[in-house]
């Protein structure tokens, strides 16, 4: 049974869900209904949203930096391999010109390739993230790739984060 303390910390945190809703683009203030608005400031009494939404944050920065560092790496390796057929003195100019033109359509193709698998990876992110909060019982999640549901998910989550900033 909800405290008297509990109920105005609830009140409290509606009255600011609320008010950070009217602050958002009207096409998501229609989206955000008062029953998802106090769904979520009864889940927000605790501190569990606040740090799973955290844990979900380093997770995402893990990864953002692993997949930036993956295609760096590849870029290096495509520039050494520029480098190396720069130094090689047994070529001609055309075959030279030949081989780097050959060289620059596959790197071309690898850092494609590698483009579409972060992709399909952040994909699989967010799809996760998603998935978590939607079991958590966070009001609009669900696994989407409905850019307009992917959009309003970001503004609850906004919402979530400026309130963990008052709260941990």
């Amino acid at each position: 049974m909800a405290t008297e303390n509990d109920q105005m910390r609830q009140t409290a945190l509606l009255d600011k869900l609320r008010s950070m809703v009217e602050e958002l683009p009207e096409k998501f203030q229609d989206k955000i209904t008062v029953d998802m608005l106090q769904t979520l400031s009864s889940l927000l009494l605790g501190d569990t949203v606040f740090r799973i939404v955290q844990h979900l944050m380093d997770i995402q920065h893990v990864t953002e930096q692993h997949l930036y560092e993956k295609r760096n790496a590849l870029l290096k390796t495509h520039e050494l391999k520029m480098q190396e057929l720069d130094l090689k003195t047994d070529l001609s100019f055309s075959q030279r010109v030949l081989e780097r033109t050959r060289l620059m359509e596959i790197h071309k193709e690898e850092v494609t390739s590698l483009d579409q698998d972060i992709v399909n990876e952040l994909d699989e992110k967010l799809s996760e993230q998603q998935s978590v909060l939607d079991l958590t019982g966070v009001p609009g999640f669900e696994v989407t790739k409905d850019p307009m549901k992917i959009q309003l998910q970001v503004r609850i989550l906004d919402m979530i984060l400026r309130l963990s900033q008052n709260h941990l």
